[in-house]
């Protein structure tokens, strides 16, 4: 295995371990606080996480060598992941704006208080997350990280 593969792969189980730790804290904050904004960033954060181990298992399997039965290699799995990964997204999305719209029709206690102001790290690390998969997307040449 290249050395780029292994950096791609790191990148996708660093991802995966930072978003396991934002969904736990966006879900118990959410639910405590009556808040559905945060219950649906989890429910985000968790896709992140199936994404980056589908992305993962991508670039592990692209990563292997020609054999008998490929005999020009796996390279495509890169891309076969990719595009389960926008379709896990679109279906997360579509979900996120069903529960959305129902919520919305239905009354609520107003949210707590602490909830109003940014209860996690999440968007600094997310966009730390993305501009270091973007760098290795271009270091190893591959877009699906």
């Amino acid at each position: 295995m290249s050395e780029a593969a292994r950096r791609g792969m790191r990148s996708a189980q660093v991802g995966m371990l930072i978003n396991a730790v934002l969904a736990v804290i966006k879900l118990v904050a959410g639910i405590v606080g009556n808040t559905y904004a945060l219950v649906a960033d989890a429910v985000e954060s968790t896709a992140d996480i199936v994404a980056s181990f589908v992305v993962w298992g991508g670039l592990r399997l692209a990563s292997r060598n020609p054999d008998e039965e490929y005999p020009f290699g796996y390279g495509k799995a890169e891309s076969l992941a990719a595009a389960l990964v926008a379709i896990m997204l679109i279906g997360a999305a579509s979900g996120i704006a069903f529960e959305a719209i129902r919520e919305i029709r239905t009354p609520h206690h107003t949210p707590a208080a602490w909830t109003r102001t940014r209860t996690s790290p999440g968007p600094g690390v997310r966009s730390s997350i993305s501009s270091t998969r973007r760098d290795r997307s271009s270091w190893i040449r591959t877009a699906r990280i």
